[in-house]
């Protein structure tokens, strides 16, 4: 059987993914593996090949679901953070284990990656497994953070807790999705004289480490000083070591589409085993300990570059495929890929639902298939078979890995098609010029600077590069995640139309252009992919406006719905401070695509805290508003500022507000209650500048009043208009300097929602705030523990849903 690796390799992935699917427990499955097990016995006894076959698959694809429920169990339910659950009430809580990673330096402070081993609250030391990521606090000294290597055994103090999970309709679960990948809490370090290191790690953990930080050094001193972004970036390329880029570099490069150049995978693989192996055969060794040397040095560059997920899978696919070489097998590099697969696959279960998995071996799989054909047919036209196949490889991994861009990074770009050409050829002189680099630093520090220059100027090509993106916008652009049926559509249809089989003729009865049509269907689902069609939302009920208060933590973040399908997004939530988790890509967009809104009519910034602001600019590129509403300006405030610069770029009207102005859409008014015309001007951001909005339809009222206090809301109470309804979204988060009782008083509101972080550290809701509305009447409802909250109403009556409970859980009609 031609690539017979490739069936089991499949098996296993189809049964890994239905056993996460279903949540089937891997005891029962289990026990049917154990069925299917002696069936197979049976065939092979009666010599029935044909079932044995069948049989055999089966086993595979149960062991596969047996293994995927139950990695996908633990995560849900990690023993990591039930133990740290049972301990906190101890006392504060220290944590020892193995440090993952090297130390590195982000904009909040020091990041280390423990695989932890025992937690201890008091005199209490209970033993653990799992992955905490942690923050020291502060800029400690250099040689402090040198001391946090991989492999050593550290403990501290730390405040522990479990990723945030935001509960709104069509926002991915981010706790599982860390947890799916090994970090099961995050923490922080009030100081780096708390981090104890208890053990130094074995000795070639220490070796690694020690090479791993020559070759930080060494780029510096050679790189660096040509460049800190050229520094970085062959950093990144050499060893993995991403902590140098910025942020702006880092968008730049994802959005162009060749991010992954920096990235350490089967490129870099590639590239340094054919140097080995070029290296081999100068010096004339036969080719067996070619092959030996060369999986040896691809393992201690696996030990270097830091042993994660991505090296680690480049590694195991070019050791199997070194090792096919070594015993003469035929079959080709599918089989290898296959074996690689099932090997990774069989140890860490859940890699299937990680985006690099996919996408290494999407483009692997796309460029073994595209490329020899691709060369086979440009044959006759007597284009060279390099020219073919350097353009068939990047064709052929945008069309394979389109739909897991789409679904996981929410993005489409065509740049990479044609910057992939240049970006791949810089990548291999980034790697080769910085191993040169690295290697005459050790020797002579001048040759060091001149060898500088060439991994300097393929780094600074590469980032030049990806500009072309700011210079036609067009060729990127974000997508809702496509549906799961659209994407196995999708590729049910590719391999239709590469395999060409017989039973494609189906579709087509009594037509001899099956493989055409096959094509257009194609065609059709990749449009559909790059489209981002969606449906009409959740239970939406044309005619109705809709006012849904999204969970999005700490913070604000409320979607306006007109009866005729129009949307204004007032403030976009945001964490502050320096976290690189945008709230505006990985949450609100999200939620608003699952509302059946595509693009905004508005964006509203009712003031420039972070977390009212800070997801606004990933939403000016997802969402695209026709126009931004700002109050009253603070031209020191940096990113408001940056906000304004962007859309300015986009071409999106930006607009000052003021008390009295008002935006009809159709039937539905919304108009500004404040802030009034400045009589000085601000130097910095205030709560009491908030704009406040009054979005009426009908008889109902839903005020809107960002994070104002009690003084501004003693000068709103008798300018507000009457209405028979009246909705709260209760200012800055049910902080005690708002929502006063006179306020309510002239509000008299039937509904008051909540927008708050759970377990926040500012204790919002706080009590008396709780005691005001209920006194005044108003049904209350809370993101922190209903989720997403959404009203529904005909302007004469109200229905409340929340997140929590999907269904309607209240109605109250005019009085």
């Amino acid at each position: 059987m031609p690539h017979a690796a490739v069936w089991p390799a499949l098996a296993l992935a189809s049964g890994i993914a239905a056993g996460i699917w279903s949540g089937v427990d891997a005891r029962v499955l289990g026990g049917v593996l154990c069925i299917v097990t002696a069936a197979a016995v049976v065939c092979l006894k009666r010599r029935r090949p044909f079932a044995l076959f069948w049989l055999v698959m089966a086993g595979w694809s149960t062991a596969g679901a047996a293994l995927g429920s139950h990695a996908d169990a633990t995560a849900r339910r990690p023993p990591l953070a039930e133990a740290v659950a049972e301990l906190a009430a101890d006392g504060p809580l220290t944590v020892a284990g193995l440090l993952r990673e090297d130390a590195s330096f982000t904009p909040a402070g020091v990041a280390v990656h423990l695989d932890v081993e025992t937690i201890a609250a008091g005199r209490h030391v209970r033993p653990a497994s799992g992955g905490a990521r942690l923050t020291v606090v502060g800029r400690p000294p250099m040689a402090a953070v040198h001391e946090w290597r991989a492999g050593r055994r550290v403990r501290v103090p730390a405040t522990l807790r479990q990723p945030t999970r935001y509960h709104n309709d069509g926002v991915p679960d981010h706790r599982l999705g860390l947890a799916r990948r090994g970090t099961v809490l995050l923490g922080s370090v009030k100081s780096a004289l708390l981090v104890d290191v208890v053990a130094r790690g074995s000795w070639f953990d220490e070796i690694f480490a020690a090479a791993r930080q020559l070759v930080r050094d060494r780029v510096d001193a050679s790189v660096g000083r040509l460049g800190a972004r050229s520094s970085a970036i062959v950093t990144a390329v050499l060893i993995g070591d991403r902590a140098g880029l910025d942020d702006t570099v880092q968008r730049q490069l994802q959005e162009a589409g060749t991010y992954h150049v920096i990235a350490i995978s089967g490129g870099n693989i590639a590239i340094f085993a054919v140097l080995l192996l070029t290296i081999g055969r100068v010096v004339r060794l036969p080719w067996r300990a070619r092959l030996a040397i060369t999986a040896m040095g691809l393992v201690a560059y696996g030990g270097v570059a830091g042993g994660d997920s991505s090296v680690s899978r480049a590694i195991v696919m070019a050791l199997v495929y070194l090792a096919a070489l070594a015993l003469d097998h035929r079959s080709g590099p599918a089989s290898a890929l296959a074996i690689a697969a099932t090997l990774i696959l069989c140890a860490t279960p859940l890699a299937l639902m990680d985006a690099g998995f996919l996408l290494t071996f999407g483009a692997t799989i796309a460029i073994v298939i595209g490329v020899p054909r691709a060369i086979q047919a440009c044959r006759p036209y007597g284009v060279p078979a390099a020219a073919a196949g350097v353009v068939a490889a990047s064709l052929a991994s945008e069309v394979a890995l389109l739909p897991i861009g789409a679904f996981y990074f929410m993005r489409v770009t065509f740049a990479g098609l044609a910057l992939n050409l240049a970006a791949v050829p810089l990548m291999s002189v980034v790697q080769i010029g910085g191993l040169v680099a690295v290697a005459a630093g050790t020797v002579h520090e001048p040759a060091a600077r001149v060898a500088a220059w060439v991994p300097h100027l393929a780094a600074e090509g590469l980032v030049r590069s990806a500009a072309l993106v700011d210079l036609a916008p067009w060729v990127t652009w974000r997508v809702p995640p496509p549906a799961w049926w659209l994407i196995a559509g999708y590729y049910v249809l590719l391999a239709a139309w590469l395999t060409r089989r017989r039973w494609v003729r189906w579709m087509v009865p009594g037509h001899a252009s099956a493989a055409l049509f096959s094509r257009a269907c194609l065609a059709g689902a990749a449009l559909l992919i790059v489209s981002g069609p969606l449906n009409g939302g959740v239970d939406r009920r044309p005619g109705f406006l809709r006012v849904t208060v999204f969970d999005v933590g700490q913070g604000d973040a409320t979607l306006i719905q007109m009866p005729d399908g129009r949307a204004v997004l007032v403030d976009t939530g945001g964490l502050g401070g320096q976290s690189r988790f945008d709230i505006g890509e990985r949450v609100v967009a999200p939620a608003v695509w699952a509302l059946g809104i595509r693009r905004l009519e508005g964006l509203v910034v009712s003031h420039g805290d972070p977390d009212h602001m800070g997801g606004a600019p990933a939403l000016l590129s997802m969402l695209r508003p026709r126009e931004v509403w700002e109050g009253i300006p603070v031209e020191r405030h940096e990113p408001l500022r940056v906000l304004a610069g962007l859309a300015a770029a986009r071409a999106i009207p930006w607009h000052r507000v003021r008390t009295g102005q008002e935006r009809r859409y159709g039937a539905v008014t919304i108009g500004v209650l404040h802030p009034g015309v400045p009589d000085w001007e601000r130097q910095r951001v205030r709560n009491d500048d908030s704009i406040v909005l009054d979005v009426r339809f009908g008889e109902v009222s839903v005020i809107l009043p960002g994070d104002i206090g009690a003084e501004v809301e003693r000068s709103l109470a008798g300018a507000l208009k009457p209405a028979a309804i009246r909705v709260l979204k209760v200012a800055h988060h049910g902080s005690a300097t708002s929502t006063s009782a006179a306020f309510l008083e002239a509000l008299q509101p039937h509904i008051a929602l909540v927008s708050c972080g759970r377990d926040n550290r500012y204790g919002h809701p706080v009590p008396a705030v709780l005691e005001r509305l209920t006194a005044a009447g108003a049904a209350i409802y809370r993101t922190d523990t209903d989720g997403a909250v959404a009203i529904e109403t005909d302007g004469k009556s109200i229905d409340v849903r929340t997140w929590r409970e999907r269904k309607k859980t209240r109605k109250r009609e005019t009085r």
